[in-house]
């Protein structure tokens, strides 16, 4: 049991799901390829969702942002991979546009493994 009354009134009214991204990353921005290998503007979130923590694997070391984001019913997500020079800044796109929600210090050349924890909202 969470002592934190915010963090456990939260777990109580939504469900945890998690959105997984990968790509093998060289150098230059590119989007992380979401669940089932596609690439696109993003996954739609088809309810009141909460986005929570990113989470980044490079191969060597686990990385996690946090950041309490609000997503509409109408809202796309996705992750983009943005190379600043030696490393990459893996980010949540929502709708075409970035989000506080981010990951730093990524190894280029490597096989970017990304989860995105997303609490959706029961009806």
């Amino acid at each position: 049991m969470s002592l934190n009354l915010t963090a456990a009134t939260l777990e109580a009214r939504l469900s945890p799901t998690l959105l997984c991204f990968s790509r093998t990353v060289t150098t230059g921005t590119v989007a992380l390829l979401g669940p089932g290998g596609a690439e696109g503007d993003g996954f739609p979130v088809d309810n009141l969702a909460v986005a929570t923590q990113l989470a980044v694997y490079d191969g060597e070391t686990l990385r996690t942002g946090r950041h309490t984001l609000s997503l509409g019913d109408t809202d796309r997500v996705s992750l983009l991979a943005t190379y600043i020079d030696p490393t990459y800044t893996v980010s949540l796109v929502v709708n075409g546009f970035l989000s506080p929600l981010q990951v730093s210090g990524c190894r280029a050349n490597s096989l970017l493994q990304a989860t995105l924890t997303l609490y959706i909202g029961k009806e």
